[in-house]
């Protein structure tokens, strides 16, 4: 993959913003954004996954509210419906030719009979499709061996600064996804959850999906060493708790977060606990009280004052300390 070179005015002005977004009831996505604050510029605009109660999709409503700015990509981590509600209104409205799209591997091919998709879920893929059809190289199906870069971009200024903006896919396993083939049994479709890695410059951000124990343990140990925020993967359950083994913080302050599926009694605090005792500064949630939703407003401008501002919104709180 070429990296693209895009020239600013001062690469201090460069922030990420991430917006994890939840329902009262089951339900994620997320938006991220790196802007350019000198103008309020996006620069990048990509968006995972999607949900929506009754045509209620705060994800849609926030990318087109960033018009005439359209997704520099969009992933569909896995077909589970509390990940995929909407998502074909978002591709509809917010894509353009450019759009790179993420899915398992397993699905950028004739669908395996196993994975006993719904007609809704069938609509994506055949979307995506037809997306790849009418733009090659548009679509790329995740089976990872150490890792697949997806994206590599270097903001450059007058003054000799640069940063760089990489999207990495950490998950799921190829070895995985080779034995699904083979074998055509029908298993949890989060096995096959895309797991994403940003890297800011020098940090990280680490964006769980619904990943599982079995992807977890496949994943490059160097990528999980201390990551200034995560999602938590699978909302929280004890299905990817593997993760919280396997991470490291070093850094005085790191972030972590996730969303909230309370019909199956998630997050569990066995699980936020040992995110915590393996040094994570501060865990917030999404929630399920209350309000239809909650929003974790994230804003990490990382590069003039060093600064991460937090917002919640609606049911969001912290949880953790």
């Amino acid at each position: 993959m070429e990296e693209s070179i895009i020239i600013i005015s001062d690469c201090h002005n460069l922030s990420l913003k991430i917006k994890v977004i939840g329902y009262r009831n089951q339900g994620e996505s997320i938006v991220f954004e790196v802007v350019d604050n000198s103008n309020d510029q996006i620069q990048y605009l990509g968006c995972i996954d999607s949900y929506e109660v009754d045509n209620f999709n705060i994800t849609f409503d926030h990318i087109v509210s960033k018009a005439p700015k359209k997704l520099d990509l969009l992933c569909w981590t896995h077909p589970d419906d509390d990940h995929s509600k909407g998502l074909i209104k978002i591709f509809n409205e917010c894509k353009s030719d450019k759009t790179i799209i993420l899915m398992p591997a397993t699905m950028d091919e004739k669908l395996n009979q196993s994975l006993n998709l719904s007609k809704k879920h069938q609509q994506i893929y055949d979307l995506f499709d037809a997306h790849n059809e009418k733009n090659p190289g548009t679509l790329i199906g995740i089976s990872v061996r150490l890792e697949e870069k997806v994206e590599e971009i270097s903001f450059q200024d007058m003054r000799g600064n640069r940063v760089s903006f990489i999207i990495r896919a950490i998950a799921p396993n190829g070895g995985i996804i080779r034995e699904w083939r083979r074998t055509k049994k029908e298993r949890v479709k989060n096995i096959l959850s895309v797991g994403l890695l940003l890297e800011f410059g020098k940090y990280k951000f680490l964006l769980g999906g619904d990943m599982v124990d079995d992807s977890i343990e496949h994943i490059y140990t160097p990528h999980l060493k201390d990551p200034l925020w995560i999602k938590i993967p699978h909302h929280g359950s004890d299905t990817s708790m593997l993760l919280a083994e396997r991470i490291s913080f070093e850094s005085r302050n790191n972030y972590a977060c996730t969303t909230a599926f309370p019909s199956r009694g998630l997050p569990l605090d066995k699980v936020l606990d040992s995110y915590m005792a393996k040094g994570c500064t501060r865990i917030d949630s999404t929630h399920h009280t209350n309000h239809t939703h909650g929003i974790l407003e994230y804003d990490f401008n990382l590069f003039s004052n060093q600064t991460v501002r937090l917002s919640h919104v609606g049911n969001a709180m912290r949880i953790r300390p």
